[in-house]
């Protein structure tokens, strides 16, 4: 088990249509690792299952006492279906601060 921070890839379509192989390598990569850092391509495909995909891979991480993270603030694509869910505004929530790494919208 590696105890520095691991990168995971994404970069192939982030959609329901591959939503299975995407939970099994996030829940293979957490059992692995202890930090994980996700980096999402921007300029790749999403949907709201992607997000919900994300939100309950962090807390299924946080449960087990390990961290995950993404690489850079969302941005492109990834935002715009983050905004139209609902999940980043200006209220720096937690699940804000998840998807912009602490940042803000501006």
């Amino acid at each position: 088990m590696s105890t520095g921070v691991a990168i995971l890839k994404l970069d192939g379509p982030c959609t329901i249509r591959n939503a299975t192989v995407l939970h099994k390598e996030l829940l293979d990569f957490i059992g692995e690792n202890e930090s994980i850092s996700l980096d999402i391509a921007g300029d790749t495909d999403f949907d709201a299952s992607f997000v919900q995909l994300i939100e309950s891979a962090r807390r299924y991480a946080t449960g087990r006492g390990k961290s995950l993270t993404l690489n850079h603030p969302a941005s492109g694509r990834l935002l715009d279906v983050l905004q139209r869910v609902g999940l980043v505004d200006a209220s720096k929530s937690a699940t804000s601060d998840f998807w912009l790494n602490g940042g803000d919208l501006r």
